[in-house]
């Protein structure tokens, strides 16, 4: 939408809220304590690690955003018939619908009702895959904006049922190492998504929601697996 201000407005609006954010940390966030390490931490094996299928639902999670909003540009243009101006537009809103659903969840339904990892994860996929289908079956811009709400809910409690998982199964020291490799594997998933459901798009215009509805599936079983074969508990 802010491209409607001329091509390059996005980029100066995007420097002045980095610099904002840049103000902000200099004056509000402060170490309260240092801490020097003498002793190397031992080296972590993550592939020996119980957290290891998280991290790999954290990559499938954040390609799936990325992809989502790769396509859907192309998806608004081809389904409705508009040109470039209209399109970006109408991209902009059903964006917007999808980060504020996101974080509707995770800034007030989560902190305020306290759910579970069983019940994020759970509820996360439910959602997710209503929102495949709602993106297949529903072919109007309404339906668009409905189905991107959806998923903007979903990935907002799946992505924190993960986190939290993840954070669950490690030891105390070992917490800002998995976070870095779970920034990694995000990381991962944000340049994988965008070629892999584009190229998909190409293959037929509902392909990338099949295959997102499948990889959703797909994390669910690895979690109800992880549950209840390898005794995961949470």
């Amino acid at each position: 939408m802010l491209s409607g201000l001329g091509l390059t407005a996005p980029f100066y609006i995007i420097a002045f809220l980095a610099g904002g954010a840049a103000v902000l940390a200099s004056f509000y966030v402060k170490d309260t304590k240092h801490v020097r390490q003498f002793e190397k931490p031992p080296a972590i094996n993550w592939f020996k690690e119980r957290v290891v299928p998280f991290l790999g639902m954290s990559t499938l999670v954040i390609l799936s955003i990325t992809g989502v909003q790769q396509i859907m540009a192309f998806l608004i243009q081809d389904r409705f018939h508009l040109d470039v101006a209209e399109t970006t537009k109408q991209v902009g809103f059903a964006m917007m619908t999808m980060s504020c659903f996101s974080i509707l969840v995770q800034m007030i339904l989560v902190p305020r009702f306290q759910f579970g990892v069983i019940t994020l994860i759970f509820t996360g996929t439910s959602i997710g895959i209503s929102a495949q289908l709602a993106f297949i079956f529903l072919d109007s811009y309404a339906g668009v904006l409905f189905a991107m709400g959806l998923f903007g809910t979903g990935v907002g409690f799946l992505f924190t049922g993960i986190v939290t998982a993840q954070t669950l199964l490690v030891k105390d020291d070992q917490q800002s190492r998995l976070a870095s490799m779970n920034a990694s594997m995000q990381g991962l998933g944000a340049a994988l998504g965008p070629v892999a459901l584009a190229s998909l798009y190409q293959v037929g215009q509902l392909v990338p929601f099949f295959a997102l509805m499948f990889g959703l599936l797909l994390i669910l079983s690895i979690f109800s697996y992880c549950k209840s074969k390898l005794g995961y508990t949470f």
